[in-house]
């Protein structure tokens, strides 16, 4: 993966302004990220006829790898809501269809059911 991430770079002449790679947390991601920094280094270090553009690498390995916030604050919010005993998005869906129906659903701890009804009013929306 790492060689065709250096491949594109190179193809697209954007190598020397990658400055990060913003991905989750996945353990691979670490590997990816160090062996494109590899890749990118050896390919400009044997290169003696490159070009000054070439040779200003902005992207320094792992140092310039960023965990996706979007993606932690996620777990952390799951987190929250398992903490909570707030249902998961299964089930909050489960208890919406039963609205639509005008059925009753099953009972629900207080803060299960705000986010029942917040997802009900973000779909009537």
């Amino acid at each position: 993966m790492a060689e065709l991430l250096s491949i594109t770079l190179k193809e697209l002449q954007i190598k020397s302004k990658l400055l990060t790679i913003t991905a989750n947390n996945a353990g691979n991601n670490k590997t990816l990220i160090s062996k494109l920094y590899f890749n990118l280094t050896k390919k400009i270090l044997t290169f003696e006829t490159a070009s000054l553009e070439t040779k200003q690498l902005h992207f320094q390995d792992i140092n310039n790898y960023i965990r996706c916030l979007a993606y932690i604050l996620n777990l952390i919010i799951s987190d929250i809501f398992t903490a909570l005993k707030t249902g998961d998005h299964q089930t909050v869906v489960a208890a919406y269809n039963l609205i639509q129906e005008n059925k009753n659903i099953k009972p629900h701890s207080a803060i299960a059911r705000l986010r029942i009804m917040t997802f009900w009013i973000a779909r009537t929306l």
